[in-house]
Order: structure tokens, then sequence, then C-alpha cells
């Protein structure tokens, strides 16, 4: 996943209260609902990440993905 397609995924978490809740919930499922397409690594980082907050998760995915 690209910064920008991970800017645009947390972008729409903040302007979107409802689908911040499902990200929060199941982020991977919520990615590829969103039309995200994921690499393997990608899919797996979001499967184990667990946060209570958005920017919580944005910081777990940007550091598993070497940003």
């Amino acid at each position: 996943m690209s910064r920008e397609a991970i800017n645009k995924l947390f972008t729409r978490a903040m302007i979107d209260t409802q689908f911040a809740q499902r990200l929060l919930a199941d982020p991977l499922q919520t990615a590829i609902n969103a039309g995200f397409e994921l690499t393997l690594e990608e899919q797996n980082i979001l499967s184990d990440a667990k946060a209570n907050t958005i920017s919580e998760l944005s910081e777990i995915i940007l550091i598993q993905l070497g940003y």
C-alpha cells in the first residue's frame, strides 16, 4: 500500500466515524471493502493490527510498513 493509499484510508477514517469504527474493529476487511488492493504482507499487517484509536492504528501500520 503506497503512502498515498494509507493517507486516503486514514483521511476517510477521520471524516467518517462509521468507517473509523469499522476500521478499528476489522482493519483488513474494512480496507478490502473500501477497494484497497493489498499485498499478502499488508493483509497480514492489517489482520494483526489492534488499536483503540485511529491515530494508534495509523502509527502501527506505518511502522510495520516501514514508513
